[in-house]
């Protein structure tokens, strides 16, 4: 089944996504058939809706129900938020993505893609009026990919090895911070008063 859809902003953040919390995958049902499914969990609520509200867009279809789930974290339980759609076309056409196509989808809509990557792998941390950014993954590739499109925005970042084959994007300048804000506006791990 061949599935075409046109570049936008909404393509580029779920490329960001699913690089990152994001997953598509087929599931058997008990009668045999074969569901085909976009999914993100996450303990951000708005991570989850700005997910829902993109995948409506790209699909033509109303928004999908949020659930709320219970998952253990080590003695506690913490809440999760769930959107889960089904679509054979988009999933088909997301695993058969090679990694030129979704550096041109990226490219022409750089700051979506680094928002959905950034909800779904980044974290700010801010100790003693010292803010930075971090946005960390396995693949490099995909880090020095992130690199590049946040050069096309104006904003520096370096990369560094942690534990073996795990790198991180570092974003660490006052006024690179602020940039980032600016420009990315993530739905979450927003800043508050520097």
């Amino acid at each position: 089944m061949a599935w075409d859809i046109p570049n936008c902003p909404e393509l580029s953040y779920v490329l960001g996504v699913m690089k990152g919390d994001g997953a598509a995958y087929p599931e058997k049902r008990k009668d045999g058939t074969v569901r085909y499914r976009i999914a993100l969990d996450a303990v951000q609520r708005p991570f989850v809706e700005s997910f829902n509200r993109a995948m409506s867009k790209i699909l033509g279809r109303k928004t999908l129900k949020i659930f709320k789930l219970k998952r253990r974290s080590g003695r506690h339980r913490i809440p999760v938020y769930r959107v889960m759609w089904t679509s054979r076309g988009f999933y088909e056409w997301f695993v058969q993505l090679n990694e030129k196509n979704y550096r041109l989808v990226g490219r022409e809509y750089p700051k979506e893609f680094i928002r959905g990557f950034y909800e779904s792998e980044g974290s700010l941390s801010v100790c003693k009026g010292w803010s930075r950014i971090l946005i960390g993954n396995d693949s490099l590739p995909l880090i020095l990919f992130t690199k590049e499109l946040l050069k096309l925005i104006g904003i520096s970042a370096k990369v560094y090895t942690c534990k073996g084959q795990h790198y991180k994007l570092h974003i660490g300048r006052k006024e690179e911070v602020l940039r980032f804000f600016n420009v990315v506006n993530p739905c979450i791990k927003k800043m508050g008063g520097i």
